[in-house]
């Protein structure tokens, strides 16, 4: 296979330390680790320290993406409350998403320049003000602009938990940190709607403690000041447009973020069709309505075990090619990723939009779409950090910047798109369009290396 041939041509990132990490020793001006060895390495850390870190880092983006989705079931009685339509309550979920969005141009390029903790505090410390602050917003506009800022600060343990991971671990060992990592990214989403659904429906709360509770939650962070002298013009030139470019540039950036944007689209599309189905055809409340997303969330632990069946796959591809890494083999596990993916959204579509069905039968399509959910997101983020290991944050920022403005955009257009088609044919579209994408990952694996050796960051 190419993937494999091309494995001799790859750098053993295994002793090559992280761009982003402090360093020691100096070599012809320039400071680097005293060789692969070093304890400063975080290679190199003890385990207790690597698993604090992993943990703040997941929790952090559990609470984040949590965030984006609590708001959805406060949406009819901000209609209310605000005598406003649907569509422009729903931009309260979208302006969040798309503060992801564009969260990652400033902390991905920040991170290379400045090391991972600043951006990181700096960003959960933002998060926590702008949710409070979205907690006692008055007016509509308010509201919005407050959701799209808690969301921009919000994308930072999004956009750099991936690239720490990648400098802690080694190839060998990153693969169930990474799990974990998309584990948190799509599971606070899913949690959020029932949690929100319950939050709504306490007259002691209110629609306001969907706002209360994430500040909540990431209030234990605290940032130290840290001095930052910096060249505006170089920032934007050298740091900022990269992520831009890499999407314009770099097929395999942008192959990968498009297939990745397609999945976070479709988990927020979810926060439509999931009530639609389940209050809607079934008349559940909001609260027990939110519950079928466990569906959801159990095929996402199937995919999760999936995956770590492939590891020792991986380990012994990577012993018998001298521990060096090639990126490709990150995708076997999203070509049934993508089919069950469409499968399962056909499955909720046929059998969701009636009530001939009892309700475990469309919330049981949950354990297919959950399961593609992980296993076609992940491979996409995962292979971009392999490719592009020396600018991960770049590339995982771009990767973050196509997703979540798809994941804002979804929503929009949603209701009118089961109001027009009806939930069958709506699902029933969304499933060709899953399986047109199944064989994405064929051709990268086959073809990607060929692809990355021809590309203008292939020496990034």
């Amino acid at each position: 296979m190419a993937a494999e041939e091309s494995a001799v041509k790859e750098t053993n990132i295994t002793t090559t330390p992280p761009q982003s990490t402090a360093s020691t020793g100096e070599m012809d001006g320039f400071i680097d680790f005293d060789g692969p060895l070093d304890p400063l390495h975080p290679f190199n850390w003890p385990l207790k320290k690597k698993i604090i870190a992993t943990a703040l880092l997941c929790i952090s983006t559990m609470i984040v993406s949590f965030a984006s989705s609590i708001f959805a079931p406060a949406i009819p009685v901000l209609m209310k409350h605000y005598h406003v339509g649907r569509q422009v309550c729903t931009l309260g979920v979208s302006l969040y998403v798309w503060g992801f969005a564009f969260g990652p141009l400033v902390f991905g390029p920040f991170s290379e320049m400045r090391g991972r903790y600043l951006p990181i505090v700096l960003s959960m410390a933002g998060f926590i003000v702008f949710s409070f602050a979205t907690a006692v917003s008055q007016d509509v506009p308010a509201l919005f602009i407050l959701r799209f800022f808690t969301g921009f600060f919000g994308s930072g343990p999004l956009t750099l938990c991936g690239p720490v991971l990648t400098d802690m671990y080694t190839p060998q060992q990153r693969g169930l940190p990474i799990i974990i990592f998309a584990l948190t990214v799509f599971t606070g989403p899913l949690v959020a709607p029932f949690v929100g659904g319950f939050i709504v429906m306490n007259p002691h709360l209110g629609w306001r403690w969907t706002s209360y509770l994430p500040g909540i939650l990431g209030g234990s962070i605290r940032a130290p000041h840290e001095e930052l002298r910096v060249d505006i013009a170089h920032i934007v030139s050298d740091y900022l447009a990269h992520p831009l470019k890499m999407i314009v540039f770099d097929p395999i950036t942008l192959c990968m973020c498009l297939f990745g944007s397609f999945v976070y689209g479709l988990l927020y599309l979810f926060l439509t069709a999931y009530p639609r189905i389940f209050q809607m055809v079934y008349k559940m409340n909001p609260g027990v309505g939110g519950l079928p997303y466990i569906g959801i969330i159990v095929g996402q632990l199937l995919g999760a075990v999936a995956m770590c069946a492939t590891q020792p796959w991986l380990v012994r591809r990577l012993k018998a090619n001298n521990g060096v890494m090639v990126p490709e083999w990150r995708l076997p596990i999203a070509v049934p990723g993508a089919v069950a993916f469409a499968a399962g959204l056909f499955w909720l579509g046929w059998t969701g939009h009636t009530r001939e069905f009892g309700w475990v039968v469309p919330t049981a399509s949950g354990l297919l779409t959950g399961f593609g959910l992980l296993t076609m997101f992940l491979p996409s983020l995962s292979y971009l950090i392999e490719a592009r290991t020396s600018r991960s944050a770049s590339a995982v920022a771009a990767h973050t910047f196509l997703r979540s403005g798809a994941g804002g955009a979804f929503p929009l257009f949603a209701w009118q798109m089961f109001d027009g088609l009806g939930i069958e044919w709506a699902c029933t579209l969304l499933g060709c369009v899953a399986a047109v994408m199944a064989p994405i990952p064929v051709l990268l694996y086959v073809f990607g290396g060929q692809i990355r050796e021809k590309g203008r960051f292939s020496k990034v």
